[in-house]
């Protein structure tokens, strides 16, 4: 019952055109009185009508059950049912212009009924309950008068407003005067005909000026941080100085390639972080950026989203205003990196194996140190010392697999142990000790 006059008080209240629901509610003059549905009617008069009610001692069983014509003795009733009127205020002016007798009426045609509204009025009536000033909403007491917003009517005397502030606070400050003087860029990616195509779009309010920018991805590189990073190349190399995006992963990328560059050397989209680096330490101006929400109703925003998916749908990329050139063959930033390679002995060429000198390592650690000349393993070591030469000495006596197996060779003599130990712990006396310890 509670969910059916909740729906009922809703569509009143929601709906602009005449709306009435007629109920037939239960009504327990006990306890029950607390009854969730009898809170709303509480909550809502001014929608909720109590026109009467049917007194239980009134209320008669339609078909007595009966059983071999036997009558089954029904118990009496023990509540009441209660008429309810749910409606707005077009609904009662509509029904009183229609019928103006119509709950005398009524009245006649259901004498059962205990009637407890006389007539409806057509007036509007406003919520009692929310009239006065409900808890916690005291705070709006102290903000600026708003008098001057208000529209004068020529038939009432008004005082004169107080001026309002440009400000709330005077402590805060506009990031720019007008929110027409940025440029708003925008990144799209969505399949189409079952491919993922992307597109970026750059929109400047106050000139009303629109640009179309083709990120030109491909494989690895088309995805949606390259056609947010193309609309702000594209912005800059515009000479937009006050930028906008609801990017902040591509803001984030921008900054650490300005700080840090050594770290994107391999990163995927390098080729645009590089030329979005030379744009703004060779422009004239400063470069602001600014981030906003996404698909929140910014209008400048939102008309970028659209220039950027218009672009990603378009058949001929060519109609763009800019173009990002490609990262690589086929989409690949990473095809002009040198990788390390062995040199293979002369063979035949077959039709299986063409005759390649080179192999190529497959990792740069565990291929590549047993590929290394022995020699090369030492480094700049110094292989005349004696700890060089315990070392050889004890690599044919020596378990490779277990380190320690020294410790449980008879033929290592206790000297070669407790030097062995000392260089590992690094508490063998060495040169480095002597200068550090002088």
């Amino acid at each position: 019952m509670t969910q059916v006059l909740r729906h009922a008080i809703f569509s009143a209240a929601l709906c602009t055109e005449a709306t009435a629901t007629f109920m037939f509610l239960f009504f327990w003059n006990g306890p029950m009185i607390t009854n969730p549905y009898t809170l709303l009617l509480k909550a809502y008069p001014h929608f909720c009508y109590k026109l009467g009610f049917i007194p239980k001692a009134k209320m008669t069983y339609d078909a007595p059950q009966t059983w071999t014509s036997q009558e089954i003795p029904l118990p009496q009733h023990t509540w009441s049912i209660q008429i309810i009127a749910v409606w707005n205020t077009a609904a009662r002016i509509h029904l009183n212009n229609s019928n103006p007798t119509w709950l005398q009426s009524l009245s006649l045609e259901v004498p059962e009924v205990t009637w407890q509204c006389c007539n409806v009025s057509n007036d509007p009536i406003s919520n009692p309950m929310r009239s006065g000033t409900l808890p916690g909403f005291n705070k709006f007491s102290r903000l600026p008068s708003d008098k001057g917003q208000t529209r004068r009517r020529p038939d009432t005397h008004m005082e004169d407003p107080t001026p309002l502030p440009c400000l709330s606070n005077p402590n805060l400050q506009l990031k720019v005067t007008d929110w027409k003087a940025w440029a708003y860029t925008d990144g799209s990616c969505h399949i189409k005909d079952g491919n993922q195509v992307i597109g970026a779009g750059v929109f400047h309010p106050s000139t009303n000026s629109i640009h179309l920018v083709d990120p030109n991805g491909a494989g690895i590189t088309n995805s949606i941080p390259r056609a947010e990073l193309a609309g702000i190349a594209a912005a800059i190399n515009y000479n937009y100085s006050y930028i906008a995006t609801d990017s902040l992963s591509s803001l984030h990328q921008i900054r650490k390639q300005l700080m840090y560059p050594e770290k994107h050397r391999h990163h995927l989209q390098g080729d645009v972080l590089k030329m979005i680096s030379t744009l703004i330490n060779n422009s004239p101006n400063k470069i602001h950026f600014y981030k906003v929400k996404a698909h929140a109703g910014i209008a400048g925003n939102e008309c970028a989203d659209a220039v950027a998916n218009h672009q990603a749908d378009l058949a001929d990329k060519d109609q763009a205003d800019t173009g990002i050139p490609c990262a690589g063959p086929n989409g690949n930033p990473f095809s002009n990196i040198t990788w390390l390679a062995l040199k293979r002995p002369e063979r035949q060429a077959t039709h299986d194996y063409p005759a390649a000198n080179l192999k190529y390592l497959s990792n740069l650690h565990d291929n590549l140190k047993s590929h290394m000349h022995s020699r090369h393993k030492l480094g700049y070591a110094n292989s005349e010392t004696a700890y060089y030469t315990y070392y050889k000495n004890l690599l044919p006596i020596m378990d490779r697999n277990v380190s320690t197996a020294f410790w449980t060779r008879k033929n290592v003599s206790f000297q070669m142990k407790r030097t062995i130990f000392q260089y590992r712990t690094g508490t063998l006396y060495n040169q480095k000790h002597a200068v550090r310890f002088k």
